[in-house]
């Protein structure tokens, strides 16, 4: 059985409160390692206790596992999981969890579950058209949508999917409660362009790591197999993870990192959502982050407690931490296209390909290069910086100045604001 934490209680009244008010599609943010999929177990265990059926959608296999285990902790049994070409359990289930990819392919198309609730995890990404469809299909049911980070690189707001949201404590409420792990975050003294490094990898995870579990995020395949290989050479077993290996190859790697026999794991986009492993202690960013979004999600991968763990480290070798704060800094979240902000912050949307920063627009092209968020960067250079703690005020605030001297070389409209960026102060605590 589940017992939910007083703020997770707090958070099914809201949701409640929400639906009473007339809200038909409510976007539930709490914070990666709070537990959105215990809340949700507990919202579909309501849910099946007035005699309704819910449906649980998710876009990965681990997303599925987790959430089929998290609602058989919460006593709900004679699942349903459709996925890929199986679906195991019976039709007249009350509960249903299934893949989006396999739900939006033609055969599914005239059987879609029946469904009083439809849980949408990872929810920003809800405005794609296969989410869309699934959520037309289902007019009369309530719908909850699950994230950490209501934002998307395309700039599209949740709020064409979503008419309600709800928020629920923050990352630093929830270290000072003991839920999270405290951070401590290294990065460079500057921001870098893309595709630069502070330093190798090897060497940060010498540095900084000390000998313990970490997870490495990387440009490419390519970068992330090179990143393994340059480790094991150097005496650190680690492996490369991507999407394309089988099923059973990944599984092995994910049973071999928990348990201790792999210290490190890189990869590009697989650890971004739906990782779940409590004793991995060291996030290192080997890759420019495109969007906040993104970022909060890489960091938080390394923030739930775990036994002997006393702290989180993240080492940014590109200075991303300088764009976007530590991961406790105060935020603010809405369904608009820019759904996370700070305070005193200057909108300001960053290639990917080139590292300019540019006024958001309707276009995703970047002004500078041309390029998009998905083009792929080919190489990654050491140029040598240091990497250092960021303590005191200068952990916590972003480095507003160096954002302005950069921005105001691409664009004038930054020059009215420079002297609001270079006196605004985002205070962290040490």
């Amino acid at each position: 059985m589940i017992e939910l934490r007083s703020y997770q209680t707090k958070a099914m009244e809201d949701l409640r409160a929400s639906y009473r008010s007339g809200k038909k599609s409510v976007c539930l943010v709490l914070p990666t390692g709070s537990g959105k999929t215990v809340v949700a177990a507990a919202v579909v265990k309501a849910t099946v206790a007035r005699g309704r059926r819910a449906l649980f959608v998710a876009h990965r296999v681990e997303l599925l596992g987790q959430s089929v285990t998290k609602l058989e902790t919460a006593g709900l049994t004679n699942l349903r999981l459709i996925r890929a070409e199986h679906d195991i359990g019976s039709g007249d289930s009350p509960v249903t969890v299934a893949s989006i990819q396999t739900l939006s392919t033609e055969r599914w198309a005239d059987k879609l579950p029946a469904a009083d609730l439809v849980i949408l995890d990872e929810c920003h990404r809800g405005v794609a058209v296969t989410y869309r469809r699934i959520v037309a299909a289902y007019p009369d049911a309530h719908i909850l949508g699950l994230t950490a980070t209501p934002q998307r690189g395309d700039g599209v707001g949740l709020g064409e999917v979503f008419d309600g949201l709800v928020i629920g404590p923050t990352v630093r409420e929830l270290t000072d409660l003991g839920h999270l792990a405290p951070c401590r975050v290294f990065a460079p003294t500057r921001t870098l362009s893309a595709g630069q490094l502070a330093t190798s990898v090897t060497d940060a995870y010498h540095m900084h790591a000390r000998a313990q579990r970490a997870v490495v995020f990387c440009v490419d395949v390519a970068h992330s197999k090179a990143v393994a290989d340059e480790l094991n050479a150097a005496g650190v077993v680690a492996a490369s993870i991507d999407g394309d290996m089988p099923d059973a190859v990944r599984a092995d790697i994910l049973r071999r990192f928990r348990a201790g026999e792999i210290r490190v794991v890189s990869n590009v986009q697989i650890f971004v959502e739906g990782f779940d492993d409590p004793g991995v202690a060291v996030c290192i960013l080997a890759r420019k982050i495109g969007h906040v979004g993104v970022y909060l999600q890489c960091v938080g991968r390394i923030l739930r407690p775990a036994e002997g763990k006393t702290s989180a480290t993240v080492v940014d070798l590109c200075g991303s931490a300088l764009e976007y704060g530590a991961p406790d800094l105060e935020r603010f979240y809405t369904l608009e296209g820019d759904g996370i902000r700070t305070s005193d912050r200057v909108a300001v949307r960053q290639c990917m390909t080139c590292g300019a920063c540019y006024e958001p627009t309707a276009s995703l092209a970047c002004p500078q290069c041309g390029g998009t968020r998905s083009k792929e960067i080919k190489s990654v250079t050491v140029v040598g910086e240091n990497v250092v703690e960021m303590s005191g005020e200068d952990r916590l605030r972003v480095n507003l100045q160096d954002a302005a001297a950069r921005t105001q070389r691409s664009f004038g409209w930054v020059r009215k604001a420079h002297a609001k960026i270079v006196t605004a102060k985002l205070r962290w605590r040490p």
